[in-house]
């Protein structure tokens, strides 16, 4: 029996060691699609292709409460630094300058976030357009075609 391809896929990035790219997502999409609708009966597919669409959701909605977290982080740790006269220079170039430098890990956290989301919204996409597939596939056999 072939592989499942979203088990191929994970295997891929996890060579990798790094998120999905969009043009690999995009590549496997069409095979995605094939493989679940033709290799399971139509209530398999469909029970498939959604349940992978609400785990994808769920999997954004966790990267979205990330992003959030480390704005958070980020916001508090500048606060911190403005407190603690920590930030003294005369202009503002200056100031943003030492800001900046006392946040890289926060924003090095923040990048890696939304990255993450990034990566989670495509996932999402990729698996929408599997249901949505699906849908347009039904409505063509209900209408006769």
């Amino acid at each position: 029996m072939q592989k499942d391809v979203v088990e191929r896929a994970q295997e891929i990035y996890a060579s990798t060691g790094r998120p999905c790219a969009s043009s690999e997502a995009l590549n496997l999409l069409p095979e995605l699609i094939e493989t679940i609708s033709t290799l399971r009966s139509p209530e398999e597919a469909i029970a498939a292709a959604f349940g992978r669409q609400i785990k994808e959701r769920n999997k954004m909605f966790w990267a979205e409460e990330a992003v959030l977290a480390a704005r958070i982080a980020l916001k508090k740790k500048e606060g911190e630094l403005m407190l603690s006269g920590a930030i003294i220079g005369k202009n503002a170039e200056t100031r943003d300058a030492q800001l900046a430098n006392g946040t890289s890990a926060e924003r090095a956290a923040l990048e890696r976030a939304e990255a993450e989301k990034r990566a989670a919204q495509l996932a999402y996409d990729c698996a929408s357009l599997v249901v949505d597939s699906l849908k347009w596939r039904i409505r063509a056999v209900e209408a006769g075609l």
